[in-house]
């Protein structure tokens, strides 16, 4: 019995982890629509800020709220750093190289769980874990076909937000054991607001018309998205979760379909090909061992 349960709660978590996958693609794509008319840093904030506003009264209503006496808080806040300094990397990466490079940039992220989940986690890695968290990069790369003939900034500033995702999905599969979910969404949009708030002033374009709506969109989507994460970690082992983040070049390849006409080719099929037998085959064989 308790080993169909293990089993049922890892398959949550990859539900969850695919979900929450979907919903952060829609928000890059909206995000990356308003990077062309609005500072990165406005957009980033106001993200936190709806964030805030939504889970505040809910953590209050729950009565776990108390930024005092609530243990760990530092470790909190720090997880909360990781995440909003990865987002804003990755949007300001967005501005200078194009969006298929960063996208395949960003994927280091199961690598470095991968790499630190025995050492913070205390995880077991197998072999099989590794190989296919190495096939479903290359599975990424056959889609996206980024197209380095140059290395910039920009590049450098994508691999570092990969690196900082991958951090990031460490402590929140850490933490996940001593706090709410709503407690952690509001440690990291207090990060996000007052630490993004700072450079707001030098940052700031008055939205007009609709753009308001589809800030505040912005903002309630990441939340969603932020929500399924943490309860994504919270069901499964981050080794068996993480590698699913590969479903959100899947997702985007049928946004730029279904939006932009843009079919994939042939070799972007091989590689969607990949990802999903190579991640599907990865939580078979990990919640079957558990």
């Amino acid at each position: 019995m308790a080993n169909s349960n293990q089993q049922s709660r890892i398959i949550t978590g990859i539900l969850l982890m695919i979900c929450c996958i979907t919903l952060f693609s829609i928000k890059d794509a909206i995000a990356k629509h308003l990077s062309d008319t609005y500072p990165v840093i406005e957009i980033l904030f106001f993200q936190y800020l709806v964030m805030m506003i939504i889970v505040l009264p809910i953590t209050v209503f729950k009565g776990n709220w108390n930024f005092y006496q609530q243990p760990n808080k530092i470790s909190l806040l720090f997880r909360g750093f990781l995440g909003v300094s990865a987002v804003g990397l990755l949007f300001y990466s967005f501005s200078m190289i194009p969006l298929a490079d960063a996208t395949a940039l960003i994927f280091v992220s199961p690598i470095v769980v991968t790499v630190l989940s025995p050492y913070f986690l205390g995880e077991k890695v197998g072999l099989i874990s590794w190989l296919t968290t190495l096939v479903g990069f290359i599975g990424v790369l056959l889609i996206i076909q980024p197209g380095f003939e140059t290395f910039n900034v920009g590049t450098l500033v994508a691999l570092l937000s990969g690196i900082l995702f991958g951090l990031y999905g460490i402590a929140t599969r850490k933490l996940t054991f001593q706090h709410r979910t709503e407690v952690m969404m509001l440690y990291t949009s207090l990060v996000g607001v007052f630490a993004v708030g700072v450079f707001l002033p030098f940052n700031w374009a008055m939205p007009v018309g609709l753009d308001w709506l589809v800030i505040v969109l912005v903002g309630v989507i990441s939340s969603s998205g932020h929500a399924l994460m943490v309860l994504s970690y919270a069901n499964a082992p981050a080794t068996i979760v993480t590698p699913f983040l590969y479903t959100s070049i899947i997702v985007a390849t049928a946004l730029g379909y279904y939006v932009f006409g843009d079919f994939p080719n042939l070799v972007a099929w091989i590689g969607i090909t990949i990802i999903i037998t190579s991640g599907i085959y990865l939580g078979i064989r990990e919640s079957s061992a558990q």
